[in-house]
């Protein structure tokens, strides 16, 4: 029998790449590694797989990505067009190629700042979801019209090797001496899922039966506060103790470091080029760029603040009983694997 093709957008990322990568070594399916630029290439490029073009905003690329495709799994992310237009987009073209099924990588930010034991039922309260929330909920709408059968997956805060975010950033926090205890402020549960247990599911939902037009909660097996995370993490990287820092005094830095936030977003959507030239220019200027880039990735912002207290847990049971297994890779096997991978690739930067 041939092998069934699975399509897997936004190859180039943190989930997509590690998705591509266990299908290559499964060798149960085809892969094809849909990537928007080729510059998102050089992880998912070192192996024989085919690389195909993918925006996930060009309807033709998309078109041409499924011909063929037995199965997607729909990973690309980005601004609030890319994550519904984008899904959207996906949606159609596996329609009209007569794929049999779409997995779709959602979020748990959809539940907003919903606490306690939250299900898939759960609705977030008015008025709490961030944009990134707000484009997750909207892109599950567009996956229930969807005219071809769509799965649903709502991982919780995805870590592990190429994480940029929940690996690379806090291990650049705490090698940098920046990060400070965040006393009752990080408290909040940490609700962590490897991404190695995501990708699992991620594969089974190809062609599990009893999944079609649900949605499923995808969480780790052990539930941390954000301040034991952190330890944990600070202690894997082999640092001094973290020091306390008031809950006042980290409030003052992100209130005042937010307006800087919106400025250096709107300089690098509109003027990135020139900041680049004038830098390179510019010693003094280009030093005085990288401290204040290394202050914002360092201190959390009013999202992560707000994260980092949120009593909730994201509740697994109903992928656990349907798929008929769990996540197993704990928090410190996995802050083990994230460190290792972290040295091989010469530190945090």
């Amino acid at each position: 029998m041939s092998q069934e093709t699975i399509l897997v957008t936004g190859a180039g990322g943190f989930v997509g790449g590690t998705i591509v990568e266990a299908l290559h070594f499964g060798e149960e399916y085809r892969v094809l590694a849909g990537i928007a630029r080729w510059s998102s290439a050089p992880r998912i490029a070192r192996l024989p797989i085919t690389l195909v073009q993918c925006d996930v905003l060009k309807p033709d690329e998309l078109a041409e990505a499924c011909a063929g495709v037995d199965y997607v799994i729909h990973c690309a992310v980005g601004d609030s067009e890319v994550i519904v237009q984008g899904t959207k987009n996906v949606l159609d073209a596996a329609a009209k190629a007569r794929v049999k099924r779409v997995v779709h990588i959602s979020s748990v930010a959809i539940y907003g700042a919903a606490t306690g034991q939250v299900d898939e039922e759960t609705t977030a309260p008015q008025a709490t979801l961030t944009t990134y929330g707000e484009a997750k909920l909207a892109s599950e709408e567009v996956c229930r019209k969807a005219h071809v059968d769509v799965v649903v997956l709502r991982p919780s805060v995805i870590y592990g090797p190429f994480s940029a975010v929940w690996t690379v950033r806090n291990a650049l926090r705490l090698v940098h001496g920046r990060w400070k205890h965040l006393g009752a402020l990080g408290e909040g549960k940490c609700n962590l899922v490897h991404v190695h247990d995501v990708v699992r599911f991620a594969i089974a939902a190809v062609r599990q039966a009893g999944v079609v037009g649900e949605a499923f909660n995808i969480n780790g097996p052990e539930i941390v506060t954000w301040n034991d995370y952190m330890e944990r993490f600070n202690k894997h990287l082999g640092l001094p103790d973290i020091t306390f820092q008031a809950a006042s005094r980290t409030q003052i830095k992100t209130g005042l470091l937010s307006p800087i936030r919106v400025i250096g977003k709107y300089a690098l959507k509109h003027h990135s080029t020139q900041l680049s030239w004038l830098a390179r220019r510019n010693d003094r200027l280009q030093n005085l760029m990288q401290q204040v880039e290394l202050t914002l990735k360092c201190t959390p912002d009013s999202d992560e603040l707000s994260l980092f207290s949120l009593d909730a847990h994201y509740r697994p049971d109903k992928a656990e009983r349907v798929f008929g297994f769990r996540s197993d890779i704990g928090v410190d096997a996995g802050l083990a694997m994230s460190v290792a991978w972290l040295n091989h690739m010469g530190g945090p930067n």
